[in-house]
């Protein structure tokens, strides 16, 4: 079965996590959108098989959330994330 992840936003960690999928050999499995807006925004939505918002930031009801649904979207978001897995100092398992 064939994977691929597509990545769409910023944030601080985003060159970090750039790195990371270069030093893993995944770039012909991931891509790295960066920020998206518009017509562009929402066909990342539309073509999305399931949209995944892991996030430890507190909000209440993400529009990213609503965006997604409206698209159609399948939705995984991690309701409240541990630090240990999810904080910003958070790594990626060695393979």
């Amino acid at each position: 079965m064939k994977v691929s992840m597509r990545v769409v936003g910023s944030g601080d960690d985003l060159e970090e996590l750039r790195a990371e999928v270069l030093k893993r050999g995944l770039d012909n499995t991931v891509t790295m959108d960066g920020r998206l807006e518009g017509e562009r925004l929402c066909q990342a939505y539309h073509s999305a098989s399931v949209f995944v918002f892991p996030t430890s930031w507190p909000e209440g009801f993400p529009t990213d959330l609503l965006e997604a649904m409206w698209a159609g979207a399948p939705l995984s978001r991690l309701a409240r994330a541990e630090p240990a897995t999810c904080s910003k100092r958070a790594r990626m398992p060695p393979i």
